[in-house]
């Protein structure tokens, strides 16, 4: 029986486990959270993990599935997440593929940063509102971080318990806004200018996450980018990836 893992924390690993299906008797889907099991397109022949793993409860799942494979589509970001499914594939003798994001786009006009750290003390010495479309899970540290609190609107998916976290952080409800994206530029241009916000701090996630459109809507809103940088990394495109399973 021909099986694969999939860690599909992004569009494009959700797009490669619908793909997958055809050639691979069970694909394993493993996603974080319960809204990354909500907007997988399920088809038969997938099974679903849903739940982070450490290091070891990866090792556990790769040698109670035995894979041909282990693909590792998570966000570019989740920089821990790549390391623990990387060691787990060379502690067990499994096939690791790194699916790489395609590039983000124009970065020109942009103002970029390697941590989070430069850009908000880059961002603690001008004025003005700022829309944060780095999700939820660094919030707190941009929280932390930021001088002044009011001048934070951040953007993320409608979780509960993002919301709870982040009025607990001391956010109020004008300051949160809950939206499943991509957005569009329009969408990213009047939700700038509703909020009267003079910065836009965003990851490099890509076409796939939008980046472009973000560029284009702050353009389009007067409002300055501010970007922290991909980490930079080894692996296969997408193209490249569906050659070498055979899809």
């Amino acid at each position: 029986m021909k099986k694969i893992i999939v860690f599909a924390g992004t569009k494009e690993g959700r797009e490669l486990s619908l793909s997958l299906v055809c050639a691979y008797d069970e694909v394993h889907v493993n996603v974080a959270t319960e809204y990354g099991e909500e907007i997988i397109d399920y088809r038969e022949g997938m099974v679903i993990h849903q739940g982070r793993l450490d290091e070891k409860g990866i090792i556990d799942y790769i040698e109670d599935v035995e894979p041909q494979a282990v693909v590792d589509a998570t966000h570019p970001y989740a920089r821990a997440a790549s390391a623990n499914i990387r060691k787990a594939c060379e502690k067990t003798g499994y096939t690791y593929l790194r699916l790489l994001r395609d590039n983000a786009g124009d970065k020109s006009g942009c103002v970029c940063f390697d941590t989070k750290e430069e850009a908000v003390e880059y961002l603690n010495e001008r004025v003005g509102n700022i829309l944060l479309t780095t999700g939820s899970k660094e919030l707190g540290d941009y929280v932390r971080l930021i001088n002044d609190k009011s001048r934070i609107i951040a953007r993320f998916l409608a979780d509960s318990a993002s919301v709870a976290a982040a009025r607990d952080m001391g956010l109020s409800a004008k300051q949160i806004i809950c939206m499943q994206g991509p957005f569009s530029t329009e969408m990213n241009a009047a939700t700038l200018r509703q909020y009267e916000a003079k910065f836009l701090v965003t990851k490099e996630t890509g076409s796939v996450g939008g980046f472009p459109e973000k560029i284009e809507g702050a353009r389009l809103a007067g409002a300055e980018v501010v970007v922290i940088n991909r980490p930079k990394e080894e692996g296969m495109t997408y193209s490249e990836i569906c050659k070498h399973l055979g899809i």
